[in-house]
């Protein structure tokens, strides 16, 4: 039975955690950099000092006990505590360190509206020892990743209704209609079509959830196809005889090469993108300078 934690017992957990994320010992000895062997035996060492066993390997790949399951949930509550700690205890050397865990709607590094090359670059200027970690998902998984605790912050265009997560407004992003070749509308793009002709199309619309400030001012058609991501809105549009939505910083690489063109100015949609964080949760140090940042950098707009 397991009464206290030794430094091995760490080590071996977190062995433990990148055996689950990674799927298979093959595959956490590539992650870890170190032999099955050596694997196997931290963790039959790490399961004596428990009492139980973790998981059980098959043909059928790497399955979790009961008991497993619920040691990898406390170990990921372990690591947030002892993450805690740390930021804790640098504080009081007036020290930024620790772990800042981001997620990025896509997209974000080329428009024109917010830098947030320039948001990192000066936050890695100010705590230049934080660990930043970095993902870029669909909104509705970041979301999910806040409120989950396994990020910190995120930036994209969440819906403004929802009090789970707390809401840092950056900028406003507009998006227009757009079609490609295929398309009977690609040739005389631009023109002031009714809603009632566009409604008619086919549309090409998104594995997630889109939340405009006023709605959508169509109701848009039948889907002929779904994208989760910006850059597979636009790969669609210039395959397929369809409508979609895109801003114009998505969609100027393929303006550019002719392969999209805005099928009109009207009926576009605008969304808030901000930043934010699960809501009621303690802001680290990391997490109040890249927030005070973000507000410094939306004054300068």
């Amino acid at each position: 039975m397991l009464t206290d934690l030794t430094g091995a017992d760490l080590r071996a957990l977190h062995v433990f955690q990148t055996i689950c994320a990674c799927g298979s010992f093959a595959a956490a000895e590539r992650k870890l950099d170190v032999r099955q062997s050596t694997i196997s035996v931290q963790i039959a060492n790490l399961e004596r000092r428990l009492g139980f066993r973790l998981c059980d390997r098959g043909p059928g790949g790497l399955r979790l006990t009961e008991r497993g399951r619920t040691l990898l949930e406390a170990s990921a509550r372990l690591n947030l505590a002892v993450e805690s700690f740390t930021q804790t205890a640098a504080a009081l050397t007036n020290k930024t360190v620790g772990t800042l865990r981001l997620g990025l709607m896509d997209h974000l590094s080329n428009t024109p509206s917010f830098s947030v090359s320039r948001l990192l670059r000066g936050f890695h200027e100010l705590a230049p020892e934080v660990n930043l970690q970095v993902v870029q998902d669909i909104q509705s998984v970041l979301v999910d990743q806040i409120l989950n605790k396994s990020l910190d912050m995120a930036i994209g265009a969440f819906p403004a209704s929802d009090a789970q997560y707390d809401r840092l407004p950056l900028y406003k992003e507009r998006q227009f209609i757009h079609c490609g070749p295929l398309h009977p509308f690609f040739k005389d793009a631009p023109q002031d079509y009714d809603a009632e002709t566009l409604e008619a199309q086919r549309w090409v619309r998104r594995s997630y959830r889109l939340d405009p400030e006023a709605g959508f001012p169509l109701a848009l058609g039948p889907a002929a196809a779904t994208a989760a991501n910006l850059e597979a809105v636009g790969v669609i549009l210039s395959a397929l005889p369809v409508l979609g939505y895109l801003p114009s910083h998505a969609a100027a690489s393929f303006v550019t090469r002719n392969e999209i063109r805005r099928v009109t100015d009207n009926y576009s949609v605008t969304f808030e993108v901000s930043l934010i964080s699960r809501a009621g949760q303690r802001d680290t140090a990391a997490m109040r300078h890249l927030r005070d940042l973000a507000v410094q950098a939306k004054k300068r707009r």
